[in-house]
């Protein structure tokens, strides 16, 4: 069975502790493929570089378009209105794990189950 691990993160400081915690209680003993899906390019060459040589070489970071649903105009969305722009990456992560499966470059179809979390579980 293809069984594979994916986390949203936005938080540089705390996927590294994370993943460290993640491997240590679980991912040592079944050494499952690791995705980390990020909308905005926060992590430097270096700081992925670390963590693979740290933690897993097969930890593989993506980074997916905010893509906002087509059928949705930018005025219309609520954080938008209420000129909470800072909001609008909450708001992208619920719609990527609501609909992960339309976003290009995800691995979720290379895969039987996937296990999903957040950086800071």
């Amino acid at each position: 069975m293809k069984i594979c691990i994916h986390i949203i993160s936005s938080r540089t400081k705390t996927l590294h502790l994370s993943l460290e915690s993640f491997y240590k209680y679980f991912n040592h003993k079944y050494k499952l493929p690791v995705y980390i899906y990020h909308f905005d390019d926060i992590y430097t060459k270096e700081y992925i570089q670390q963590i693979q040589k740290t933690i897993d070489t097969n930890i593989k970071f993506v980074e997916i378009d905010y893509g906002i649903p087509k059928h949705i105009s930018w005025d219309d969305i609520y954080f938008v209105r209420k000129k909470q722009y800072h909001r609008i990456g909450y708001h992208h992560m619920c719609h990527f794990w609501s609909n992960f499966y339309q976003y290009p470059g995800t691995h979720y179809e290379d895969y039987e189950i996937a296990f999903n979390f957040d950086d800071d579980s």
